[in-house]
């Protein structure tokens, strides 16, 4: 994990531009023209504006974005509406067509809010911790940069590499959701429904990509599908499969567990995950006389949460499982596997 604190803050002195500058060679390694660097004059709200260009089956359009650098990871306070206001007037004064936060902390619920009310009509592109460190591993030269500008943090990253090891901690609430299927409510057309309601605790800085559930029994797993929706469900309405609810914003999930937006948390964050499925009968790989009827899969479940995610460069799979020694879902055990 990179400590942003090693870049000094704007107060003063001789680095005092040393995150802008961080910023203008990030975003040249990510193929972005440079069209203007940073300064100590007035800038008009804008710190970089570069130019990106796509390619597409209708030719090349080109997009310029208005770059805001907001170092705050000394004091570790989210960047907030204050701090980016008159967005639309600052784009319009510079010519672009899109707003590209580059932040050294998190962004807050309240300038969520207002960078989604401008999406549909700007660009917005956020580059949080968790994002650039992410970018920061991705190639050699990456990793160079980061060398030069977090010396610290990369030689304690190069000396001791992660390990598969346990980074959620994942809590049922005391009442409401969590608890094992009654058989008086099932419908053995309709199957039944499973809503999972935890407090999320991080131990390290990730990105969370994608989640999964499963109800497993006697090493069977169950046809599970999201209530009413198809797998391609667009994400965001009533019926999605869930959501992490971050800094008061829910981040919903699609039919197939992929996030509408990759999902960054910071070292020991709680996080609220909601997500549901419904079991129908049936083992999906082995279906048998038994496993067809939804009782089975009522009567002693394991419910599995997956999640899948980046940390420190690698790529990692977390699978909690959850019993019902009664009626209240209780954690069985935790599995880890480093992909990449």
């Amino acid at each position: 994990m990179l400590d942003f604190t090693e870049i000094p803050g704007a107060g003063g002195g001789p680095n005092r531009d040393l995150f802008e500058l961080f910023a203008r060679e990030f975003l040249r390694l990510l193929a972005f023209e440079i069209v203007e660097s940073p300064n100590r004059g007035a800038d008009g709200g804008a710190d970089l504006i570069v130019r990106e260009k796509r390619s597409g089956a209708g030719g090349e359009t080109t997009i310029k974005w208005l770059v805001s650098c907001k170092h705050k990871a000394t004091s570790g306070r989210s960047v907030s509406g204050k701090d980016e206001v008159n967005i639309l007037e600052r784009l319009e004064q510079h010519q672009c067509q899109g707003f590209m936060g580059f932040y050294s902390t998190i962004v807050s619920s309240g300038l969520q809010e207002i960078l989604m009310g401008l999406k549909g009509k700007r660009e917005i592109l956020v580059f949080d911790p968790a994002r650039i460190e992410r970018h920061l591993a991705e190639s050699d030269e990456m990793r160079a940069l980061a060398s030069r500008f977090f010396p610290k943090s990369t030689n304690a990253i190069e000396t001791t590499e992660r390990a598969a090891e346990q980074n959620f901690t994942l809590v049922p609430p005391d009442i409401g959701t969590n608890w094992k299927p009654d058989p008086s409510f099932v419908d053995e057309q309709e199957g039944y429904y499973f809503v999972g309601d935890f407090d999320l605790k991080v131990k390290e800085a990730c990105s969370i990509l994608r989640l999964e559930f499963d109800v497993v029994r006697n090493n069977n797993y169950a046809w599970c599908e999201i209530p009413g929706r198809k797998p391609d469900a667009a994400m965001g309405e009533p019926l999605a499969a869930g959501y992490f609810l971050l800094a008061g914003y829910k981040r919903y999930l699609d039919g197939n567990g992929l996030l509408q937006e990759i999902v960054a948390l910071q070292k020991d964050q709680h996080v609220r995950l909601v997500i549901s499925s419904r079991c129908r009968a049936t083992d999906r790989f082995a279906p048998d006389k038994v496993t067809s009827s939804i009782y089975y899969w009522t009567e002693a479940p394991t419910q599995i949460v997956t999640i899948e995610y980046e940390c420190c460069g690698s790529r990692y799979r977390e699978s909690h499982l959850f019993y019902f020694p009664v009626h209240r879902m209780e954690l069985k055990s935790v599995d880890v596997k480093k992909l990449t």
